[in-house]
C-alpha cells in the first residue's frame, strides 16, 4: 500500500503542511516507488531501508503520526501496536487484520484501503489538530499497554488453567 500513502504525502505537500515521510522498510518495489516520488519532486520523502529494533522505536519516537497503508495482508497489528506504545496517532486501513486492533475515532483514524484521497484526507486532518494527535496517541498507549507480553502470557496461563480445571485433569 506504499504507492497510495506516496500519492496521499504528495496531495499532502500539495496543500502546503510542512511535513516530512520517512518510509522504514523494503521491498521489491523500493526503485518502483523512488521513482514515483523522483519524477514528482515529492520533497522531503526518506526511504530508510530495513532498520534494527532500535532504531525503529527511535523513530517512532522523533514522529507525529504513524500511516500504516497496508491493503490487505495482515493477519495482525503488530506495528500498529508499536506505534500506539510510541504514543502516536495512528492512520490505519481497514483490513481485517488491523480492525482487530484499531479503534475508529479512539486510538486511529481508519481509511479504505488503496485510498490515496482518504489517507491524504486523515493527515491533514491529524497534522493540523495537535489535540487530536495527542488524544489519539495516549488512548493508544494505553491500548498498546494490554498487549505487552506479560499481560498477553498471563491471558494464555489463564486459559490453560482453566481448560485443566473443566477437564477435572488439576
Amino acid at each position: 500500500g506504499l504507492i497510495h500513502l506516496l500519492r496521499a504525502y504528495h496531495r499532502l505537500r500539495k496543500r502546503h503542511v510542512d511535513a516530512r515521510l520517512l518510509v522504514l522498510g523494503a521491498g521489491p518495489k523500493l526503485r518502483e516507488y523512488r521513482r514515483f516520488v523522483g519524477l514528482r519532486q515529492i520533497r522531503d520523502v526518506e526511504f530508510l531501508g530495513r532498520v534494527s529494533d532500535e532504531e525503529k522505536a527511535r523513530y517512532l519516537a522523533s514522529a507525529d503520526i504513524f500511516c500504516a497503508p497496508s491493503t490487505g495482508q495482515e493477519s495482525f497489528g503488530i506495528v500498529l501496536l508499536e506505534a500506539m506504545a510510541a504514543r502516536l496517532p495512528v492512520i490505519a486501513t481497514s483490513i481485517p487484520g488491523y480492525m482487530s486492533v484499531v479503534s475508529e475515532g479512539v486510538d486511529s483514524l481508519v481509511v479504505g484501503p488503496r485510498s490515496a484521497p482518504e489517507i491524504g484526507a486523515a493527515m491533514v486532518r491529524l497534522a493540523r489538530d495537535p489535540a487530536l494527535r495527542r488524544r489519539l496517541g495516549e488512548a493508544g498507549r494505553t491500548k498498546a499497554q494490554g498487549y505487552a507480553w506479560s499481560v498477553v502470557a498471563q491471558k494464555v496461563v489463564n486459559v490453560y488453567e482453566s481448560a485443566l480445571r473443566a477437564s477435572g485433569a488439576e
